[in-house]
């Protein structure tokens, strides 16, 4: 235990944390592959954030869709029960739980078996730690009793992962942005504009084309100025014409945007 939460206290990413799990975690509780899953609160779903499924993978048709779906959280309490419990899925197939996306995709896998607890930090469900076995029986009471020492200090740590993360992306953002005011700013042409935007935005958000429109001088219409889209889109005649007329302003896009 003392090595554990040595190991722990010096987690600061996810490589850490995989290290953790896979090469000491591993030395004292039998299982195949490990998932820390991400509570996402606003849409009461979690989803793969820290995974090691080289064995599942072999197995699973489709690993990818696993590792990207949201799974559904109905219960979102804090409280776990006071021993985390140890599910069998072929027995959990024959009962309604067989309706359960991960169920589903656990017994695709070749799954045996189970077990989860709640990341609780700051009586704040962050996420769920879920080991899996693809033998029955391959959990002990043993194997229970050091999940629930070491739940709260990796609860801990994945909290420290998901804080420093949003920091660095959060500063990475402030650069993207700086570094897009600065370019705009030398545009001298609608041309270099668009090859601004049509870079920098694309680093920042995850879009396949957009527009600038301009109010006009009558106040009660807009046109587009700048205007980006598909490459077999801009060829297109109701495309050129769709961008080169004057649209009113209660369009339910502008005045929506513009307040």
């Amino acid at each position: 235990m003392l090595q554990i939460g040595t190991e722990i206290a010096r987690i600061r990413g996810k490589e850490d944390m995989l290290h953790l799990i896979r090469n000491t975690i591993k030395q004292y509780i039998h299982f195949d592959d490990s998932f820390i899953f991400r509570y996402n609160k606003k849409e009461k779903s979690c989803c793969c954030y820290i995974y090691d499924v080289e064995k599942i993978a072999a197995q699973h048709s489709d690993i990818h869709r696993l590792l990207r779906f949201e799974y559904a959280v109905d219960n979102d309490s804090t409280d776990d029960p006071p021993r985390p419990e140890i599910r069998d899925v072929a027995a959990l197939m024959k009962t309604k739980e067989n309706q359960l996306p991960f169920i589903r995709d656990a017994s695709e896998a070749g799954i045996k078996e189970y077990v989860s607890i709640k990341l609780v930090e700051r009586n704040q469900l962050i996420g769920f730690l879920v080991l899996v076995c693809k033998q029955k029986k391959s959990f002990t009471a043993g194997s229970v009793d050091l999940l629930l020492r070491i739940k709260h200090p990796i609860a801990i740590a994945t909290a420290n992962i998901i804080a420093n993360e949003e920091i660095a992306n959060r500063e990475h953002e402030k650069e993207m942005l700086l570094s897009l005011s600065n370019e705009i700013a030398r545009a001298r042409s609608k041309h270099e504009l668009w090859m601004i935007l049509s870079e920098k935005l694309r680093e920042l958000l995850p879009v396949t084309g957009f527009g600038i429109t301009l109010l006009n001088k009558d106040g009660t219409t807009h046109s587009p100025f700048v205007v980006d889209g598909y490459d077999q889109t801009k060829n297109n005649v109701a495309f050129k014409k769709a961008t080169t007329q004057k649209y009113p302003v209660n369009d339910g896009i502008f005045n929506v945007i513009t307040g």
